[in-house]
Formats: C-alpha cells, structure tokens, sequence
C-alpha cells in the first residue's frame, strides 16, 4: 500500500480546486455567447386577420408587446390551422 502524507493530499486538493474553478469559467465564458435566434414573423395577405395567426416571437419567446401585439399569443391556434379546412369532394 502507498502512503500518502499530508503533502500529498494538500496538492490533489489543491488540484481539484483548480479543476473545478477551471470548468467555472468555462461554464461562464460559453453562458456569455449564447446562440442568437433568427424570428421572422409570418406574412399575411391582406384580406387575413392577423390574429388567426401565431406571434413567431412569443413562440421563440421574445415577444415583450402582450396584448398590443397584432398576433396570437395563443398557442392552440398553431396546432388548429389545418382542423377547419374546407374539403371539396
């Protein structure tokens, strides 16, 4: 068996400290470049009202304009587009 002095377990001590302080700042320098989203808002014919359609913002979760915004905030009305299509046979 090995012994280990006092000397010893100051220095692996030492060396995890690092470590961790290392993978810290690590940690930290990637939190400050965080990927950028690219929204583009979905465009409307004229004759479409705007709030039958979802704020791309509010579903990348950047939209600050609440209820002045001239979209949807409700995200049911994504998953509804296609329920009430008119079907010719």
């Amino acid at each position: 068996m090995k012994k280990t002095s006092v000397n010893d377990k100051g220095k692996e001590f030492a060396e995890k400290a690092e470590k961790k302080k290392a993978k810290e700042e690590e940690a930290f320098l990637n939190s400050l470049y965080k990927t950028v989203k690219v929204v583009k808002q979905t465009e409307i014919d004229e004759g479409d009202e705007s709030k039958n359609f979802l704020c791309q913002f509010f579903k990348a979760g950047l939209c600050d304009k609440g209820d002045l915004c001239e979209f949807s905030h409700d995200l049911n009305i994504e998953f509804n587009v296609n329920l009430f299509v008119e079907t010719t046979t």
